[in-house]
């Protein structure tokens, strides 16, 4: 579970949320009401929620996902092709 500053949007449990991390912009599901954060958790400075997801964002995180599946597929063959003693544990598409 990570925190996010909720950037003064009115978020309630089980939201859909755009966030920025590491690798880009992902949608996050909302566990916690920004009011049952207990602050003295906090340890550092939060990012900021960026918006509620659309439904564009939600699109464009399923053509995401149908993405990776692919080329887990994908890469599953060609170790099988090359013979190579490889296990395809998971893969990432681009960010929303």
């Amino acid at each position: 579970m990570y925190y996010f500053d909720p950037a003064g949007i009115n978020l309630e449990v089980n939201d859909l949320v755009v966030v920025g991390v590491e690798h880009g912009l992902k949608i996050c599901r909302v566990v916690i009401a920004p009011k049952q954060v207990i602050s003295s958790e906090l340890t550092e400075p939060l990012k900021p929620v960026l918006r509620k997801a659309s439904p564009e964002d939600l699109e464009q995180q399923e053509k995401g996902l149908q993405k990776e599946r692919e080329a887990i597929v994908k890469c599953k063959e060609l170790a099988d092709k090359f013979k190579l003693p490889i296990k395809i544990l998971d893969a990432e598409s681009d960010s929303i």
